[in-house]
């Protein structure tokens, strides 16, 4: 289950449709009980994907 909340993470990173702070209680008001944490730090973990490519892509040179 968590890697569709990395994917939510990385998508709403991108496309910007709601605030990390509204998506993160959205999110939370739907996991099962227990694993809020666990859930919190996939979403977070899927900021941090599209945040890490974004920087390493600007690093990449095309040889041709």
């Amino acid at each position: 289950m968590t890697a569709n909340i990395i994917a939510v993470g990385a998508i709403n990173s991108v496309l910007n449709i709601a605030s990390k702070k509204s998506l993160e209680a959205a999110v939370l008001n739907r996991v099962p009980r227990g694993t809020e944490d666990l859930n919190k730090r996939a979403l977070e973990a899927g900021y941090k994907l599209v945040e890490n490519f974004s920087s390493a892509k600007g690093n990449c040179q095309l040889v041709g």
